[in-house]
């Protein structure tokens, strides 16, 4: 709608058409290399102005070495018609667009898993973090505790073990990627990323000509997953898992997992029941030793050597 100045930076002003709340705006500039406060607010009419966001750092470094953008604004739902953004800057932003809309996926429930930091050595310019999980387990959120206080960008790469092969040196590791981004001072929240089974991690750091971060703890953490399941009729059911040639089910509940009541009951499963299967027998060969297979060979060769022998007599 607006757009202005004063002493304390610039103003740009929004209508938004909808009776629906907001909790997300994504800011793109023309401008890179910048680092600005931005104060948001919200109002009804224009007249009285409520504060939703005050000091909310957005920043953008574009170098030989990083190529880093943070100007998305996370903020609580929000319902007003006009919201009021001031850029703390002396510079005049060129702001290029904002896209206001409703983030409405749900948080994420985590199970929290304990670490231990097998080994932090520097590699010239890079610094590499050895965490292990003790055991085998489904990983999806990682966070760095930074004891710096100082802002730092560095380009990271967060690596897991895949397999391993003993060597005549001990054991050598393969290692896969499982995130590529950048650890920042000012995006603190950590790292999502698709849920995978590991137990040792590798975090690689590039520091370019930076003092190494002092690196206290890491939190590692996996979704919590729940079983939504209607019955229709009183029965005994059962949970069946573990066969790798099922097929993939399909159920009603899956397009209406939404309205599935907060008050829905929970259940206890029983005791876990191994199913046996009879063992198909395989037919022993005629031969089961190799000897018997060797004395076969060597009579036929003998036989057709002596048959052989004869016809030459003969002739």
């Amino acid at each position: 709608m607006n757009s202005a100045s004063n002493k304390d930076g610039y103003y740009f002003t929004y209508e938004v058409p909808s009776t629906e709340p907001i909790n997300k705006i994504d800011l793109e500039f023309n401008q890179t290399n910048f680092n600005w406060n931005i104060v948001l607010e919200g109002s009804q009419t224009q007249n009285e102005w409520f504060q939703i966001l005050d000091d909310y750092r957005i920043l953008s470094i574009k170098n030989e070495q990083t190529n880093y953008t943070f100007s998305t604004l996370n903020l609580p739902q929000s319902k007003y018609k006009y919201y009021r953004l001031l850029v703390k800057s002396k510079v005049k932003p060129e702001l290029k667009q904002a896209k206001i809309s409703l983030d409405g996926s749900l948080g994420a429930s985590y199970n929290t898993y304990p670490t231990t930091f097998m080994n932090i050595k520097q590699k010239g310019k890079t610094t590499v973090v050895d965490i292990d999980l003790n055991q085998r387990l489904p990983l999806s959120f990682l966070k760095l505790n930074i004891s710096d206080k100082v802002d730092y960008y560095r380009p990271m790469t967060l690596q897991y073990i895949s397999d391993s092969v003993t060597t005549e040196k001990g054991l050598k590791y393969t290692y896969n990627n499982l995130y590529r981004g950048t650890l920042s001072s000012v995006d603190t929240i950590g790292f999502k990323f698709a849920s995978t089974l590991a137990q040792k991690l590798r975090l690689i750091i590039q520091n370019n000509d930076n003092q190494a971060l002092q690196i206290e703890s890491a939190v590692a953490k996996g979704y919590t997953h729940q079983l939504l399941v209607r019955f229709d009729n009183p029965a005994d059911y059962f949970l069946v898992y573990g066969n790798k040639n099922a097929q993939l089910p399909k159920y009603d509940i899956q397009q209406i997992a939404s309205a599935v009541p907060e008050n829905a009951s929970s259940i206890d499963l029983g005791n876990t029941e191994e199913i046996s299967k009879p063992k198909k027998t395989l037919k022993k060969p005629l031969f089961e030793s190799k000897v018997w297979l060797w004395l076969v060979m060597g009579a036929v060769i003998v036989v057709l050597g002596w048959f052989t022998l004869r016809m030459m007599a003969k002739k």
